[in-house]
């Protein structure tokens, strides 16, 4: 697949049209569960969390995510509410 291909097929003339594959939303800080030996010893049961931002990926699974400074300043972004 060539550049021109993956332009047509990841990014539709008009916006709107183009599929919630991705986005990024707030995790406000929250304890979790520890599912490691290691997160145990360190804290118990639960682990405290501070707040994040995590992505939801074109690959269905979610990645925390850090903006870069071009990320934050871009002028693209939509509120979903």
């Amino acid at each position: 697949m060539h550049y021109g291909e993956f332009a047509r097929l990841n990014f539709p003339e008009r916006l709107h049209d183009l599929p919630a594959r991705m986005y990024a939303y707030y995790v406000p800080a929250a304890s979790y569960p520890a599912v490691t030996e290691i997160a145990r010893k360190e804290f118990g049961e639960m682990v405290p969390y501070r707040a994040y931002w995590a992505l939801k990926t074109a690959q269905g699974d979610v990645a925390t995510w850090h903006p870069s400074g071009s990320d934050s300043l871009a002028e693209d972004w939509y509120i979903v509410e």
